[in-house]
């Protein structure tokens, strides 16, 4: 529940969500977010151990921009800070 009250507090460009987060998974957490004033305007990634095809389905559904599949590398942030550089 910080991540939610941190992110109604303060505004970020981008955030990077565990989706299996203690107390609240990341899923519920982005839609949550996304209810926000400007919640549409951040950019939520999720990091996941589950390289199911489906969790991407699922995560894009829920409000996720992108999803990275644990473990995961420098160049793979990079990838995401490039993408979502405004």
């Amino acid at each position: 529940m910080k991540a939610i009250e941190k992110a109604r507090k303060f505004h970020y460009d981008l955030i990077f969500m565990d989706i299996n987060m203690p107390g609240i998974d990341g899923l519920s957490a982005t839609e949550i977010i996304r209810k926000f004033p400007k919640g549409d305007s951040i950019r939520i990634v999720g990091l996941t151990a589950n390289a199911a095809p489906e969790i991407q389905k699922v995560a894009t559904q829920r409000g996720m921009d992108d999803l990275l599949t644990k473990p995961y590398n420098v160049s793979q942030i990079e990838k995401i800070l490039n993408l979502f550089e405004k």
